[in-house]
């Protein structure tokens, strides 16, 4: 299913084609802050005592060489991450659904935890059908994906 944004872009299309992008991003982000440690550990005094010029071009020699062998170590399972990126991504648009049948005996609050024990889980209930015998809950989730991890990675 494609998704135009209001601009005209293909939303999806636009996110698989990125996420290697901010992956890539935060992993030199990280090696820029490990740089920027190590530049001033090395010179013996603290990132006051360098001028900022010298700073920068440290740390874009560190950068530069860091990319180059991220893409050196990346080169051989390029289409495989690809593959992954584009499945990781597609699992954006998708939904889980749960259906659950709840006996009608239950006071008020055990139906609450019924219902908090599903969102712990992640699911959003967004239908209650009762029956004679029964409330069946509709829910649902977004799948389980590796982009959610990504606000853990340095810099993002």
């Amino acid at each position: 299913m494609r998704m135009w944004h209001y601009t005209g872009f293909w939303t999806k299309g636009a996110i698989v084609r990125a996420a290697p992008l901010f992956i890539l991003l935060g992993i030199l982000t990280g090696c820029q802050e490990r740089g920027n440690s190590q530049s001033s550990s090395t010179t013996g005094g603290t990132q006051d005592q360098l001028s900022f010029e010298g700073l920068l071009n440290s740390v874009s020699k560190q950068v530069g060489g860091a990319s180059g062998n991220v893409q050196e170590a990346l080169a051989p399972h390029s289409e495989a991450l690809q593959a992954k990126t584009k499945e990781e991504v597609d699992k954006l648009f998708r939904w889980e659904y749960r259906v659950d049948d709840i006996p009608l005996d239950l006071t008020a609050s055990q139906l609450e935890q019924r219902l908090a024990a599903l969102g712990t889980e992640g699911w959003e209930c967004f239908s209650l059908i009762p029956s004679t015998t029964t409330t069946r809950t509709i829910c649902k989730r977004r799948p389980k994906s590796a982009i959610a991890y990504l606000k853990y990675l340095p810099g993002l």
